[in-house]
């Protein structure tokens, strides 16, 4: 349903672009240097198509997803790469796990083509002779992915990729006002729990809420600070150790040392944000990416993972908060990573500016082209190779 909307909403607003009155002439004599868009969607590629920008750069707010590895030229391997949007796998798994996670790559691969041919539609109405959207999308030079090597799962990617993990989070953040300071006196252990923006706690069904109460008022000794959009639902009323709030300063409490675990949904903004403030996390995936990005967690020993329909009732969390507290190795592991995240030697936001001048400068970057992305399934994978040895050690025994 997410993605359907998201379709719809971009068709509206792709169309009155490429139709606005004189709109493209203005921005074709503007003759650009180079251009970046997010690949969730593709239409900005084809309007750098029409424009005939041809230095051109792919940037992402998650991590590598299913789609791009194809067309950044370096299709995924579904025996030990994760898919990103449908199986909830880590890299290493079972027979089962394998087949669900190839599975989720060829569903994926087939939404991509066909949201692909229908937005394509759009272009061809403004421009008969547009070559298409796959055309326009692996003429891109470069792909600036956010995640960070250190804490994603590893894969074979193209020379194109450009890894600039957590470049929307500050390493300095401002002290706590004093009423959020009180809050965090309050108690030896404050748990903060944020659903973020998109995922909003109050839309939650009404037991999962009361599961999470529940857990809550079993640990006494422990402040939870739980971001809920609506106050008058008075969710925590008569719950002493539940502070609501509509708002809060998330990334200055993550990096508040009287802070001690944080309970998310997993966005990729989230978990950057504690692991850059060395905070152990429970994550509750909700939808997208969220689960990949709890496994990646899980998978490196910062968190615990949850499942939402574990909230029916509030024993999932309750053990979960009970293990984040008491063993001490995953606030080890967060303080590690931080430190590692912070003393790594080539800052993310100067990677992206230096490729972005390097690129209008001496694109495009036809050096970096892959040429095994035009090979069909059977040569990528050698199968027609496969075959053919089979035969050769064969006929000699027939």
């Amino acid at each position: 349903m997410l993605i359907g909307v998201s379709y719809k909403r971009s068709k509206i607003i792709f169309a009155a672009t490429l139709h606005h009155p004189g709109l493209l002439e203005k921005l074709r004599d503007e003759k650009f240097d180079a251009a970046y868009s997010e690949s969730l969607d593709p239409c900005g590629f084809g309007i750098y198509e029409l424009l005939g920008i041809e230095n051109r750069a792919v940037t992402q707010t998650m991590a590598i997803m299913d789609g791009t590895h194809y067309f950044t030229q370096t299709p995924a391997n579904p025996a030990y790469v994760p898919a990103a949007m449908i199986a909830p796998s880590c890299d290493r798994m079972s027979f089962l796990d394998r087949v669900r996670n190839t599975v989720s790559h060829l569903l994926m691969a087939l939404h991509n083509m066909h949201t692909l041919g229908r937005f394509e539609l759009v272009f061809f109405a403004a421009d008969p002779e547009f070559a298409g959207l796959q055309e326009a999308i692996q003429k891109n030079s470069l792909v600036f992915m956010n995640s960070d090597p250190l804490l994603d799962f590893p894969a074979p990617r193209s020379s194109r990729v450009i890894d600039i993990g957590g470049i929307s989070v500050s390493f300095g953040h401002s002290k706590l006002n004093q009423t959020w300071s009180d809050i965090l006196d309050l108690r030896p252990t404050t748990i903060l729990l944020s659903f973020g923006t998109f995922v909003q706690s109050y839309a939650m069904p009404e037991r999962y809420k009361k599961s999470i109460v529940e857990a809550f008022r079993s640990f006494p000794d422990v402040t939870f600070i739980w971001k809920y959009e609506k106050p008058d639902d008075r969710i925590s009323e008569g719950v002493d150790n539940i502070i609501e709030s509509t708002w809060l300063p998330q990334n200055d409490m993550l990096n508040d040392p009287r802070l001690s675990v944080f309970i998310t949904h997993g966005g990729q903004g989230s978990v950057t944000e504690a692991n850059t403030a060395g905070i152990p996390l429970i994550v509750i995936p909700v939808v997208t990416d969220q689960t990949r990005n709890a496994n990646q967690v899980k998978r490196n020993g910062l968190g615990i993972i949850v499942d939402k329909s574990e909230l029916e009732t509030p024993n999932a969390l309750r053990k979960a908060i009970r293990e984040i507290l008491r063993d001490k190795s995953y606030r080890t592991k967060a303080l590690k990573t931080a430190k590692m995240l912070a003393k790594k030697p080539f800052a993310a936001r100067d990677i992206f500016v230096r490729n972005m001048e390097f690129l209008a400068e001496f694109g495009p970057l036809r050096q970096l082209d892959n040429f095994g992305a035009r090979l069909n399934f059977a040569q990528y994978y050698l199968i027609d190779v496969f075959a053919f040895l089979s035969l050769v050690v064969l006929i000699p025994l027939v």
